[in-house]
């Protein structure tokens, strides 16, 4: 990705994600920001982790301004927990914007629901995004309340995969000298990440249910179990996991 320069506008963790993987991956990446700094800035932990590799630059108001900067790069991500940004225009608008204005330079706008459909306007942050993209429905216990992830990992998630097409529209926009929008839902995104919940269904009509980690899956064991003094989470994903695990435990008989 060296050679290749980005403009962030992101307000929301999946579009800041996606600046710092490019960014880590050699890109030129400069956050834009209101002269009052950008929202994210209130999260100081979050955003020493999502600014790192960045540099920042004060872009004044309005979207004439803003295009006249956005020349100057090849990928403008505009990213926010819902269809507006903190200064009213909608990414949408921003997207169309930058786009019309340079026609080579490629716009990844990342919202919960994306640019169209039945929930657009809708707003949505992790927790949302955790029920949305079925992933708290399978997590937890059967007999419990459904639960999400510890963290908005989710969010991390989604800005990975938007990292993915934003890198397949710069290869393409290298090749033709035409731009693109990648235009990334966090709910289909999630949806379409499930290890298998989907290709269960379609290959053989099973439905995945919430069921807990100790016997759910064919991966046994990984748990939290309880212990005299406490709790021991165990991976054992593979067979040489497996393996591993009888004999630090001296039972190897387990593996009879």
């Amino acid at each position: 990705m060296r050679g290749i320069r980005v403009l962030d506008l992101s307000e929301a963790v999946p579009g800041a994600y996606t600046g710092r993987l490019l960014a880590s991956m050699g890109a030129d990446v400069v956050v834009g920001e209101p002269a009052g700094g950008s929202p994210m800035r209130s999260d100081a932990m979050s955003w020493e982790y999502l600014a790192a590799y960045k540099s920042s630059v004060v872009l004044e108001p309005g979207l004439d301004a803003l295009n006249d900067v956005a020349g100057f790069f090849d990928v403008v991500i505009v990213s926010a927990d819902g269809p507006h940004l903190a200064n009213g225009f909608e990414v949408g608008e921003v997207a169309a914007s930058v786009q019309a204005a340079h026609p080579d330079v490629v716009v990844v706008a990342v919202t919960p629901f994306g640019l169209t459909g039945p929930y657009a306007a809708w707003r949505g942050g992790p927790l949302e995004l955790w029920a949305a993209g079925g992933h708290m429905a399978l997590t937890g216990d059967a007999d419990r309340h459904p639960l999400p992830g510890g963290g908005a990992w989710d969010s991390y998630l989604v800005g990975a995969i938007a990292a993915v097409g934003a890198q397949g529209a710069i290869f393409e926009s290298v090749r033709t000298g035409r731009g693109v929008t990648v235009d990334v839902g966090g709910m289909e995104a999630l949806a379409g990440s499930h290890q298998w919940s989907i290709s269960l269904y379609t290959h053989s009509g099973a439905v995945k249910h919430r069921a807990g980690n100790r016997l759910a899956e064919l991966h046994h064991p990984i748990c939290l179990y309880p212990c005299v003094d406490g709790w021991v989470c165990i991976a054992a994903a593979s067979l040489h996991q497996w393996e591993g695990l009888c004999i630090a435990m001296d039972q190897v008989e387990l593996l009879a």
